[in-house]
């Protein structure tokens, strides 16, 4: 998960952490995260339920996955739903839009690469 620092696993389908986001090239923040894993189908589908919580406000939502067999590939789909809080959210929808769209693109670029390594693409 981009932005994350020693997220680790709590609990079978529970992870905690510390999450450091940038909100342009002046402000940055660190939250307390957690993520759990629910409505899990292996090899179909599942949703992270996230709560990050700091002095400049909080967020909270859940990412629907799904996994489609493509021939030899494999397609991700999505689709995330947040709410944010406090002095975060004063900042602007439009600046929120682009963070959350940087750190989606990060965290699926991070996935996809630790998916090669661990079936040995990489």
């Amino acid at each position: 998960m981009p932005g994350a620092r020693g997220l680790a696993q709590v609990a079978p389908e529970r992870y905690a952490g510390q999450l450091q986001v940038s909100f342009g090239p002046l402000v940055a923040a660190d939250f307390d995260l957690a993520v759990t894993l629910a409505d899990v189908v292996e090899p179909e589908r599942y949703t992270l339920l996230v709560d990050a919580r700091g002095r400049l406000g909080w967020t909270r939502g859940r990412v629907a996955v799904r996994l489609e067999a493509a021939g030899a590939a494999t397609v991700m789909r999505f689709a995330a739903d947040f709410e944010t809080g406090g002095a975060v959210a004063v900042m602007g929808q439009r600046l929120l839009d682009a963070v959350a769209r940087r750190l989606t693109r990060q965290g699926l670029a991070a996935l996809g690469g630790e998916v090669e390594k661990r079936l040995g693409g990489g």
